[in-house]
Formats: C-alpha cells, sequence, structure tokens
C-alpha cells in the first residue's frame, strides 16, 4: 500500500511540473515576442503590458520571466482581467485554454486596436486570434495569423516565422 501511495504522489509531483514547464515555455515566449513585433508606435514604449485573462499559472511565470535579470529590453508589465469588460490598454492579451468560450467577446472588444491577442492550444482556427501557442510532439509551436496581424497595422520579425513556426 506504501508503494501504491508514493508512486501516486511521485506522479502527482511530476505532473504538476510538467505543467509549469510548459507553463513557462509559453511565459518566454509571450516574452519574446514583445522584442518582435512593431506595434509602429510613436513614441516607442518604455513598457509594455501583457494582460492574461481569469487566473492562470502563466501570470506567474510571465511575471518572473519579465524581472528575471536575464531578461532585456523592453520592460513588461503583466496585468489580469478577471474578465472581458475588465481588459484594459494591452499590447498583449492572453486568453488560457480555461477561458477560450470568450474568445469572441475578447476580438469584439479589441476590434480596431493594435493588440495581439494570443490563444492557447486552440483545436480549430478563429478568426481575429493572432496567435495561437499549441504543443506539437512536445514541442511548443506558435501558429500565426499573418495577415490578420498586418490588418492591425502591426509588423513581426522574419525571424520569427523562419524560425520553425507555422502560419497562416
Amino acid at each position: 500500500m506504501k508503494k501504491v501511495i508514493l508512486i501516486f504522489f511521485g506522479l502527482l509531483i511530476y505532473q504538476f511540473s510538467l505543467s509549469q514547464t510548459t507553463e513557462k515555455y509559453k511565459a518566454v515566449h509571450i516574452y519574446r515576442l514583445t522584442q518582435n513585433i512593431n506595434w509602429r508606435l510613436n513614441p516607442q514604449p518604455d513598457k509594455y503590458i501583457i494582460t492574461v485573462i481569469g487566473n492562470s499559472p502563466i501570470n506567474w511565470e510571465l511575471n518572473s520571466v519579465s524581472k528575471s535579470p536575464r531578461a532585456t529590453r523592453p520592460r513588461v508589465e503583466v496585468k489580469k482581467a478577471v474578465s472581458v469588460d475588465k481588459i484594459e490598454q494591452s499590447h498583449i492579451v492572453f486568453i488560457p485554454q480555461s477561458k477560450s468560450a470568450i474568445i469572441n467577446d475578447v476580438i469584439l472588444k479589441l476590434e480596431g486596436k493594435k493588440t495581439v491577442i494570443i490563444s492557447d492550444n486552440l483545436t480549430k482556427y478563429i478568426n481575429g486570434i493572432d496567435i495561437n501557442l499549441s504543443f506539437q510532439s512536445n514541442t511548443l509551436k506558435l501558429e500565426i495569423d499573418k495577415s490578420n496581424m498586418e490588418q492591425k497595422g502591426l509588423k513581426l520579425n522574419e525571424a520569427i516565422i523562419v524560425n520553425n513556426l507555422s502560419y497562416k
């Protein structure tokens, strides 16, 4: 019985560790996007605002990455919005998989704004999402809707597209 309990707790800890690693990868990629998207703003902001909708472990990971001594410019501020109507001015809005039911509301709220909308692990394409983060064969992929971003006046660094990332 002791062995069964130890194995159970071992698997539980492993699952938790794997989940944290996944969120860390996502946070690093989202942070790097602030360096690889040209919002064509004059003057350039001294910090970029990333809003995460709802409660998600990625909040903590984004804060950790942005405050890391290895983090380079630009500065990043991470905000949390408990609902769509609480979304303030942001450069990036991240919609965790747990909030995928409100994606269309987020898209409507941010229509006409130079805000990158990032979804988490969508299984089907939704018009208006700029980037979808998904794991394929244990590799994080950024599915980028380049034309949607260009319609918003956003320019993506071509190196992002070339480095094994998919786009529409």
